[in-house]
Parts: C-alpha cells; sequence; structure tokens
C-alpha cells in the first residue's frame, strides 16, 4: 500500500509494505541496474509511515520493521526495528529507537531519547535480564543507596 508522492519509490521488490507520506519508503536516487540483483532492494513486512520515511539503500534486504517520523530512519534502515519520532537514525537491526533525532549506533539496541536528553524518568520496578541471562531488579533503598536482587 503507497498513499502520498513518490511512495514506495525506487523500490525494485516491495512486498506486504506499507509507506504513507511524501516519500515514504523510498530507495536511494542511485541507479538500479535490472541486470545485477545486488543494486535490487528487497523489503518486506515493512511500515514508514511520515514524509521521507525509511530510506533503502541499493542491495539491501530489509524486513520486519516499523519507521514512523518525519525524516525517520531517512539515513538508512535495518531489519526487525522499531522506531518512532522525526530525523530518527537508526540503520541497524533489531533496534528499538524512541525521540526526536534520536539515534543507534549498532545492531541490538535500545535507545530513549537523543544526546540532548538530562533526565529519563521510569516508574514502577526496573527488571534487567543481563547478557549472562540473570533477571535482576535494580532496589532503590530508604538510605539512598542502590542495590540489585535477583529475580526468579
Amino acid at each position: 500500500i503507497a498513499l502520498g508522492c513518490d511512495c514506495l519509490y525506487r523500490i525494485t521488490h516491495p512486498m506486504d509494505c506499507i509507506g504513507i507520506g511524501k516519500g515514504a519508503l523510498q530507495g536511494r536516487p542511485d541507479s538500479v541496474n535490472w541486470n545485477d540483483p545486488t543494486t535490487w532492494q528487497y523489503v518486506s513486512k515493512f511500515v514508514a509511515i511520515g514524509t521521507g520515511a525509511a530510506f533503502i539503500e541499493n542491495g539491501q534486504f530489509v524486513q520486519r520493521s516499523v519507521y514512523i517520523g518525519y525524516g525517520c530512519g531517512y539515513t538508512g534502515v535495518g531489519s526487525d526495528s522499531t522506531c518512532v519520532g522525526d530525523g530518527i537514525k537508526a540503520p541497524h537491526n533489531n533496534v528499538l529507537v524512541l525521540g526526536f533525532a534520536a539515534e543507534s549506533d549498532k545492531n541490538n539496541q535500545a535507545v530513549l531519547g537523543n544526546k540532548n536528553m538530562t533526565e529519563t524518568k521510569i516508574f514502577g520496578d526496573v527488571l534487567v535480564r543481563g547478557t549472562d541471562g540473570v533477571k535482576r531488579r535494580i532496589v532503590f533503598n530508604n538510605d539512598n543507596t542502590v542495590t540489585w536482587e535477583a529475580v526468579t
């Protein structure tokens, strides 16, 4: 589904895609060589909403992602990602990026806000599963210290 001028433009192989907004889900302006599959863009199960959201590089295969916001993913996109906000730079796989001008800098990352954020509020318990697979809860003690508590 394409709603908007130049929406899904220059995408050589879209499948199960939704693009809403001028230039949403668009291939790079580099010329595609129809005799060279390495220059084609394969896009599957992808949603891009907003003017200029989600530019796909030549030769890229991306799938199962959502990019919402003006210029969200303008610098490139990744697979298995969710990005919400204007001007997001998130050309990586398996990222969650939220906020105006927020940026991922590697695969498998969650980003809340941009580099100008000075405070993050979180209400309720904070649970963390480390790379060791152990679940822990951050405990804020009455004496203003912080400790970790194992969670089963």
